[in-house]
């Protein structure tokens, strides 16, 4: 007799950077005009007469944002597509390209699914693999071959 059981393991990856290309690039977009309108609101202090400058906690969020923004344009840029067996786009995560984002019984993460196969008579593990997939069903018959 043969036991096949998987499990989900979080990866170490931001959920917050997961999605098709088109959210990705959407969520890129969103961080640049959260800087520009940061730096909106400074320029207007400045026209109104304030000595104040930029506070460096405000310049570095400003910073943050744009870095943010710029890896995420990046990625878009050298990354494929990641599509399912039936070509349509699967998320993908920037800091992670390989993980998925899955839902466990503690809620989503971002991670991988794994599975083994073992031989109850000598007791080892015949199989096993990882994907970055949300799916187990798809490794259950690579894994029964």
């Amino acid at each position: 007799m043969f036991a096949i059981d998987g499990i989900k393991l979080a990866s170490n990856a931001s959920k917050e950077r997961s999605g098709t290309h088109e959210e990705l690039r959407h969520r890129a977009d969103r961080l640049e005009q959260a800087a520009t309108k940061i730096l909106t609101l400074h320029q207007a202090q400045d026209k109104q007469g304030s000595e104040q400058t930029l506070e460096p906690k405000r310049q570095a969020r400003i910073d943050a944002l744009r870095k943010e923004a710029a890896r995420t344009r990046e990625f878009l840029a050298t990354a494929p597509k990641r599509l399912n067996r039936k070509g349509q786009e699967l998320k993908t995560n920037i800091t992670n390209p390989e993980s998925a984002k899955m839902a466990t019984s503690k809620g989503v993460i971002q991670g991988y699914a794994a599975q083994a196969a073992v031989d109850s008579a000598n007791q080892i593990i015949i199989a096993a693999d990882v994907i970055g997939s949300g799916s187990e069903q798809a490794m259950l018959l690579p894994m029964i071959e």
